[in-house]
């Protein structure tokens, strides 16, 4: 069905976003999702709304059982898998496209990206109870930072063991440095209505401080705003974005930033005595 997309979209994708389906996924995950990745060209030449649907569900999905398959039909050279590596196939061949999929799609792409790390997140690096999703407005926008403690198990931006979602997010801050000035924009300004969570953010703020320009220009109203400024996911990348670019703020909105910060409680740091203090 894949391979004919494009010859009645609305209808293939209909029967294509069964195999997504809980009750499928549970039953043929193994099966069908890494046939279904093998075809994400395809896919998303013809539907890339239909394609982030995709990578959210095989970032979001897990398969653990190791149930023995087949690889081939041999008789004589009898090669045997299981369900889980076989399900792996799904998540490589979705990481192989994306850099190709930021090329042609690059605001659909970006929604991928944000769908497949927030699957990843919740798979690999549940939240705290405790971590509240904070909720503040930047330029009249309403803005949302999810607490996740990536600040420790994403502090290596391009790890060198990347096997899962992560390498997607290697993928994206090289594009987001690297990517057609206008293309990267477009995603920014679609990015910052979706991004919750710290890790995203922090990436966009690295990117932004190290490209400068327009991006940066562009994300330093988030980047001084004080609940980026202090949230452990994001303070550093947030403090390099907005050293790159301080002078570039205008005198009240400087004097507002610092009285504002000023005025916030350290209690929680370890040397809460040195967090006012004017240098």
């Amino acid at each position: 069905m894949a391979d004919t997309i494009t010859t009645n979209v609305g209808a293939s994708v209909a029967l294509l976003r069964q195999v997504l389906s809980k009750d499928r996924f549970e039953r043929f995950a193994p099966q069908e999702l890494p046939a279904l990745a093998r075809k994400i060209k395809q896919i998303a030449a013809a539907s890339p709304e239909f394609a982030v649907e995709v990578y959210q569900s095989v970032f979001t999905g897990e398969v653990t059982e190791d149930r023995q398959t087949s690889i081939g039909s041999s008789r004589i050279f009898n090669l045997t898998s299981n369900a889980r590596q076989d399900f792996e196939g799904a998540r490589w061949s979705l990481k192989e496209y994306f850099p190709d999929f930021l090329a042609t799609s690059p605001v659909e792409a970006t929604e991928a990206l944000i769908k497949a790390i927030e699957g990843y997140v919740a798979r690999a690096h549940p939240r705290s109870e405790h971590l509240e999703e904070l909720s503040f407005s930047v330029d009249s926008t309403i803005v949302h930072l999810q607490p996740d403690h990536s600040h420790i198990w994403a502090h290596d931006p391009h790890p060198k063991y990347a096997e899962d979602a992560d390498e997607l997010l290697s993928q994206f801050l090289i594009w987001l440095k690297t990517g057609e000035e206008s293309a990267v924009l477009a995603a920014v300004n679609h990015a910052v209505l979706l991004c919750r969570l710290g890790v995203l953010w922090s990436r966009f703020f690295m990117a932004a401080a190290e490209r400068g320009g327009v991006l940066a220009q562009r994300l330093l109203p988030y980047a001084a705003s004080p609940e980026f400024l202090l949230a452990p996911d994001t303070r550093k990348d947030a403090i390099d974005l907005l050293a790159t670019q301080y002078d570039q703020l205008p005198e009240p909105k400087r004097r507002a930033l610092e009285t504002n910060l000023l005025a916030r409680p350290f209690d929680e740091y370890v040397h809460p005595e040195l967090g006012p203090v004017r240098s």
